[in-house]
């Protein structure tokens, strides 16, 4: 039996109040016990009975073919009780019977049984006619039963929930805090808390009648709400903030918190939208300020962090391609290079210098390598054009500068420079490194060009004061976030303890000089651009080339000085790079768990 939505009353008419009815309630021949039917309708297929009874009485639905299958709920009926003194239990009841695939029952019953005495209360199933809304006369108690039998967000599901309770629930308490909408996105990130008893259930609604489940949002531990109301709900409210991102609310302006419990649905609160930017970059600084417990920091990326400014990110990516490119070469560039260095700057240039005066001594680079900086900063052009015609003029190294028109970060710097290249062979190098000596181009080239398995090579960096700063990278867990992060080994001791005597197989290279094959490259589709900032994407890198059988390695016989981040130091205080530094590696976790553990299991440490 399927049924209809319909608003058919029985013939008993519908309740008023207890003593109040067209034809009063049922009741039987010893007066211990009396029944009423408030209403009767169809709802999602299922058939609900809505009614109130007094003393000891049994009750199921029945068709023509038999018993049907049927839930009863129980529900309080203080308006019952008020009329019937002694009798304080639910005497409310909502009776479901399941949707049946078959037959086509023209009437059905309320079957009741009170000791020996029984009967039945008709209800007219087949000239029932929709209606658009619930009947006025189910009480929000037995809608809320109604509501957790549906589907959330149903047609159905409105319609129930289409009756308010206006009084404060003592049931339920929340708070929305703040609702950020990065301008013309369609995202948006709500904060807020909500506490109530068990079974009860929390969604936002929006200005324009749509529903967010609560169920995807990242909860969070709040101690000050514990403080507040945690004398009513306990323990429960301790965890009770929540962050929630949305994708598809473009146009909303307003969010209210609605709760549903077993008196009906509530509005809890309601907040206006607050429009920031949408570039990622200052998104990330106020969404980083949020505090989540490091034990739940995995979650709320996965929830919030990762889906916003991954696709901000993107958005800003999108532009990319619109944006002008521009250069110049100055000098005579090398006819046919084996290896193309390329340097991207920002945020300062002034070590263009530094390298150029080791450039200059080195005539195996000059006459085999094309130099490409990449200006990924809009703030250094014009004088750093300027600043680049006095240094050939000084030094006379054939260059090349690059220009994209606006900031891609590390790996869209890096990408740009690849995309000007010609040789077979790519060098890509932080503006802070500085080579020791002649001959490294070719030590490594040699490596490269001798040894297929090798996808990505590093040499041996250390700091301005002699200590070492990278001997190859190792992958570590970093067990109080639950993320693996890249470990620089032996990090600031002498280079004569560094135990590694020749050409060494690691997890990963730094990025800040890397050498790989063009081919390469191009196969893994280059560097990921979706990272914040900097960070995780030489090792993102590597382990693209891991996956297509390509392993790194690390030359200890050439060694050069790195200075290490000096471009990093405008983006703001530790706190917050170290927020950057953890979003980078739970992403990059996110993608290569499988193989990151692999090459840990897997690792000895021994020569190629």
């Amino acid at each position: 039996m399927k049924f209809p939505l319909f608003g058919s009353r029985s013939a008993l008419g519908v309740a008023q109040s207890p003593t109040e009815t067209a034809d009063g309630p049922v009741v039987t021949a010893s007066g211990a016990a009396r029944i009423m039917v408030d209403d009767y309708f169809g709802l999602s297929g299922m058939l609900v009975v809505s009614g109130w009874r007094i003393g000891e009485m049994a009750i199921e639905l029945e068709s023509a073919r038999g018993r049907l299958r049927s839930r009863c709920f129980g529900i309080e009926r203080p308006d019952v009780a008020a009329h019937f003194p002694g009798h304080r239990d639910a005497l409310g009841f909502v009776l479901i019977a399941e949707p049946e695939e078959s037959g086509a029952d023209q009437e059905a019953w309320l079957s009741w049984r009170a000791g020996s005495e029984s009967g039945r209360i008709g209800l007219n199933v087949a000239d029932a006619n929709a209606v658009a809304a619930v009947p006025a006369s189910v009480p929000g108690p037995a809608r809320a039963v109604l509501l957790r039998q549906v589907e959330f967000g149903s047609r159905d599901w409105r319609l129930l929930a289409a009756y308010s309770c206006q009084a404060d629930p003592a049931e339920a308490r929340g708070y929305l805090e703040s609702a950020l909408t990065p301008a013309a996105t369609g995202h948006a990130v709500i904060c807020g808390w909500a506490v109530g008893g068990l079974g009860t259930r929390f969604w936002l609604e929006d200005d324009c009648g749509r529903l967010h489940s609560l169920e995807s949002a990242s909860w969070r531990t709040r101690r000050d709400v514990l403080d507040s109301v945690g004398a009513t709900f306990g323990p429960r409210a301790l965890g009770s903030g929540f962050v929630l991102h949305l994708d598809d609310v473009a146009g909303v302006r307003s969010f209210s918190l609605c709760a549903l419990t077993d008196a009906g649905v509530h509005v809890l609160h309601r907040v206006e939208c607050d429009q920031i930017g949408a570039d990622p970059v200052s998104v990330s600084r106020w969404l980083f300020g949020v505090q989540v417990a490091d034990a739940e920091l995995e979650r709320h990326h996965e929830r919030v962090e990762l889906p916003l400014l991954s696709a901000l990110i993107q958005r800003a990516q999108r532009t990319w391609v619109e944006a002008q490119i521009s250069g110049r070469q100055l000098g005579e560039a090398v006819a046919d290079p084996q290896l193309s260095v390329i340097v991207p700057l920002y945020g300062r240039y002034d070590f263009v210098e530094s390298q150029m005066l080791e450039w200059v001594r080195d005539g195996d680079l000059r006459a085999r390598a094309e130099l490409i900086y990449v200006v990924d900063d809009p703030a250094l052009m014009p004088a750093f054009a300027s600043h680049m015609e006095e240094l050939h003029r000084l030094y006379r190294v054939p260059v090349r500068w690059v220009f994209g028109a606006i900031n891609r970060g590390f790996s869209g710097a890096n990408n740009l420079g690849a995309a000007q290249a010609r040789a077979p062979y790519l060098l890509f190098l932080n503006s802070d490194v500085f080579p020791q000596s002649s001959g490294w181009m070719e030590s490594m080239l040699e490596v490269l060009q001798s040894r297929a398995e090798i996808g990505a090579l590093g040499p041996r960096l250390v700091f301005a004061e002699g200590g070492i700063q990278h001997v190859g990278m190792r992958f570590e867990r970093l067990e109080e976030f639950g993320v693996w992060i890249n470990r620089h080994p032996w990090l600031g001791l002498d280079p004569q303890l560094d135990p590694h005597r020749g050409l060494t197989q690691v997890p990963a290279v730094t990025g800040a000089c890397m050498m790989v094959r063009r081919s390469d490259f191009d196969a893994v589709g280059g560097w990921d651009a979706g990272y914040l900032i900097g960070d995780f994407e030489d090792s993102d890198l590597c382990l693209k080339l891991w996956e297509i059988g390509l392993s790194s390695a690390y030359l200890p016989s050439v060694q050069m000085v790195h200075l290490e981040r000096q471009s990093l130091v405008a983006l703001g205080d530790g706190g917050f790079r170290a927020r950057v530094t953890l979003w980078n590696a739970l992403r990059h976790q996110r993608r290569w768990r499988g193989l990151i553990e692999s090459i840990v299991a897997q690792e000895r440490g021994t020569p190629v």
